[in-house]
């Protein structure tokens, strides 16, 4: 029938539902609105297939608050094959995007800067050996961007002889 049967104790803690709240309403309690109805359509014809469904979504808490969530949707069948009920397995993902998305922004400061700056910069990662070179610092020694590699050589062969030690 499409209705909620049970929930445990972090569906609880994650979307501010209670139990006895929700036994027999529908999972469209926690639609976001981010999503058109070909998504669901969508969703249901990968269910009613048999198959698990699985995505990283958008809800809505009771409180009307969105969260991230991955999530996984598995059909459970009657020995006669006829899909019964379907088993949800949620994750809230919240911080992990929000991090993402910080990072993304300072990233996205970081490079405005320098661009904005004319600063050529390179990093070394000592764990990797990998080397990052900027566009400008490349430019800035008479190269192109395809022209230098990700290896710290690149950097210690262009390194006057007699600075080397001291670098």
């Amino acid at each position: 029938k499409g209705k909620f049967l049970y929930s445990n104790p972090a569906f609880e803690r994650i979307t501010g539902y209670k139990n006895a709240d929700i036994i027999d309403s529908t999972p469209s309690l926690l639609k976001s609105g981010l999503y058109d109805n070909h998504f669901y359509k969508n969703m249901y014809q990968i269910l009613n297939s048999g198959e698990v469904f699985s995505a990283k979504m958008v809800d809505k808490d009771a409180s009307g608050n969105l969260f991230h969530l991955e999530q996984t949707i598995a059909p459970v069948s009657h020995k006669s094959g006829k899909i019964t009920h379907y088993i949800s397995v949620f994750k809230d993902i919240s911080e992990e995007v929000a991090m993402k998305e910080e990072l993304f922004l300072s990233q996205q400061r970081w490079k405005l800067a320098l661009d904005g700056a004319g600063i050529g910069v390179w990093d070394w990662n000592a764990a990797t050996n990998e080397v990052f070179f900027s566009k400008k610092w490349k430019s800035m020694i008479g190269f192109k961007d395809d022209e230098i590699g990700k290896t710290l050589e690149e950097w210690s062969n262009r390194v006057h002889p007699e600075d080397i030690d001291k670098c």
